[in-house]
């Protein structure tokens, strides 16, 4: 297996992608965690940063949808519960999610509830897009789903009466 960067280098604020070839590997189905470190000059000090990933290895020929899950603010959402056909996924620190064994078609509903995501005075909408998956691939979302947090703090319940 190897990874490489695009771009190498990025400055503060900036992206880049990584990128996992296994062409050539004997690595198998399951889950590995693994550690990206970095190190920049900030002020004249040497500053090392680090976070932990885990890559997910699906065996060939499965039917997967996966995407991303960002507040209006950019900011990935943790914890919001993605479903269809009944299989559900939760998003994790990077707003990431993956379901397995999902049902080929165009335009199934997938219910992205960010309910399960809210933080005191704060909530995030339900919403439902169309996906179109097509069957024995690892199919992505081609666009990002933005909720938009909604302010509970005030909140006044209407009686219908």
């Amino acid at each position: 297996m190897s990874a490489t960067f695009e771009p190498e280098q990025i400055t503060s604020g900036a992206s880049s992608t990584l990128t996992l070839s296994l062409a050539e590997s004997s690595i198998t189905a399951g889950s590995y965690s693994f550690t990206i470190r970095g190190a920049a000059l900030i002020e004249g000090s040497e500053v090392e940063r680090s976070t932990t990933a885990t890559l997910n290895v699906i065996a060939a020929g499965q039917t997967t949808l996966s995407g991303r899950v960002l507040s209006t603010e950019d900011e990935p959402i943790m914890g919001a519960t993605v479903s269809l056909d009944g299989k559900t996924a939760t998003t994790d620190a990077a707003g990431a999610f993956l379901l397995s064994g999902v049902t080929a078609g165009v335009d199934r509903p997938l219910m992205v509830d960010g309910r399960t995501a809210s933080a005191p005075n704060r909530t995030y909408p339900v919403i439902i897009e169309p996906a179109t998956i097509v069957a024995g691939q690892a199919n992505v979302v081609p666009f990002i789903f933005y909720l938009p947090a909604i302010d509970t703090q005030f909140e006044v319940e209407v009686n219908s009466k």
